[in-house]
């Protein structure tokens, strides 16, 4: 879910692409109507979880795991007896629970309280549930990295993209009062240049469950003929900077690694650069810093302390040494490498 967009518009903007879904004979899982009741104050809008399958196609809404991807839907069932007997047992719990000294009880009263209180809760405990599994949701893959929605089938995702909390205006979106107030209303007022813009905006949430609807009906191209579907693993190469250890001594811009913890955050892994200063008495001093996670920078703030690994003059500067001499610090100097990785692309292929 990205930064920009807060979580209201993104529950939102589910609920009604999950509305129009169902209009397109998609099935939803994970969806809950709207029950809340304004002549009771009572509040619990409609939120969708972003499941929803199509002929063996699965789209996947803001789902940043899958934590649910297989699993049982189960609904709970009890006795109406039993219900009634469990809402007596807490009303009874509740009263039992005002029996304090604090509300003038006795010390026996209140003991006499809890022992009830305990074998009440002991009680409704052993009350029995019935459990009945009344459906599996699909096996689906979290969105991928940036995305916020993808279509997949058979763990091949085949349509991905992003952009979705802009349709949280979609939910409540009225097209005949809103063609009615550009007809009527001045064009310099708000209600026209909003009813301009969300009619513009309907046109781009049609476009988008179009594509969601022809990810999903992709499998038989335009000309009849039959496709499939299938991830493909490649080798790439991507160039990035390297601390190699080699030998060094101490001079400007010469880079070392850090081989063990040390004190105030500094930890292993971690490289610095040497900067070279002349102090009062010509004497040259070192200043190390760390360099960011593409060794390419020096991070000079001060917010971090593991940013700067001190001044290294005097006796400190033999201490350095020292610390080079045991393998607690390496030089090193920074080198440009190509280094492989395995990236998964989808492929469309012709069946025969």
């Amino acid at each position: 879910m990205s930064s920009n967009n807060n979580y209201y518009e993104f529950k939102d903007a589910k609920v009604a692409i999950a509305m129009e879904l169902v209009k397109r004979g998609w099935k939803l899982y994970g969806f809950h109507e709207d029950k809340s009741d304004w002549m009771t104050d009572y509040w619990s809008p409609a939120w969708w979880e972003g499941i929803a399958t199509k002929d063996g196609f699965v789209v996947v809404v803001d789902c940043r795991w899958n934590d649910k991807s297989g699993k049982e839907i189960i609904q709970h069932i009890y006795n109406s007896e039993e219900v009634i007997l469990l809402a007596k047992t807490r009303s009874l719990i509740e009263r039992l629970s005002e029996v304090r000294q604090d509300r003038g009880a006795s010390a026996a009263e209140e003991q006499t309280a809890k022992a009830k209180i305990e074998k009440l809760r002991a009680k409704a405990n052993n009350q029995t549930e019935k459990i009945k599994v009344t459906d599996h949701y699909p096996e689906y893959q979290p969105n991928p990295p940036r995305m916020s929605w993808h279509v997949e089938k058979d763990g091949v995702i085949i349509a991905k993209g992003n952009g979705v909390a802009k349709f949280s205006d979609m939910k409540y979106f009225d097209k005949e009062g809103y063609e009615k107030d550009l007809k009527e209303c001045d064009k310099d007022s708000y209600r026209y240049e909003r009813a301009e813009k969300l009619l513009k905006l309907a046109k781009q949430f049609e476009k988008f469950m179009n594509k969601i609807d022809s990810a999903a009906g992709c499998m038989i191209g335009g000309n009849g003929k039959a496709y499939v579907y299938t991830n493909v693993e490649t080798v790439e190469y991507k160039t990035e900077n390297k601390a190699v250890e080699c030998p060094g001594s101490l001079r400007a811009n010469q880079c070392f690694v850090v081989k063990s913890c040390f004190n105030h955050g500094i930890g292993k892994g971690y490289v610095y650069q040497l900067n070279e200063h002349e102090g009062v008495n010509g004497e040259k001093y070192y200043i190390a810093y760390r360099l960011d996670k593409k060794l390419k920078k020096q991070l000079t703030g001060n917010a971090n302390p593991a940013n700067c690994f001190g001044y290294i003059s005097g006796s400190y500067k033999e201490r350095f040494l020292k610390w080079i001499e045991t393998g607690a610090l390496a030089w090193c100097e920074i080198q440009e490498v190509k280094t492989p990785y395995k990236v998964q692309k989808c492929v469309k292929k012709k069946i025969g």
